[in-house]
């Protein structure tokens, strides 16, 4: 990932994208065209409204939830009590599909 995302580059060989030499891209650009899934699921403190939106600071309720529906997370996170469910920190013991969220 390190040599992917270009925190260093390297020394021999290239590493192509569609053809292109990835230090002929543009390094903010590159960054911001490529996610990554953990095997470990990373939540933050905070709410599942505030883990959903960590990427962006103004996101609308109606973007989260479009996030949550994109990642399948939704119907997950509906099924939890009223309390926590967009605006309360999430349970620490709700399992693996708490990974829906992380995504």
């Amino acid at each position: 990932m390190n040599l992917l995302l270009r925190f260093y580059d390297y020394k021999t060989g290239n590493i192509f994208l569609d053809g292109i030499d990835i230090r002929e891209l543009d390094v903010n650009f590159l960054r911001q065209q490529i996610g990554t899934v953990c095997q470990e699921p990373v939540l933050f403190s905070g709410s599942i409204r505030d883990n959903i939106s960590i990427g962006t600071s103004n996101a609308t309720m109606e973007e989260v939830v479009q996030a949550a529906q994109l990642a399948n997370a939704h119907d997950f996170i509906v099924s939890l009590p009223d309390v926590i469910k967009y605006l309360q920190p999430p349970y620490k013991n709700i399992g693996t599909k708490i990974k829906r969220t992380a995504v």
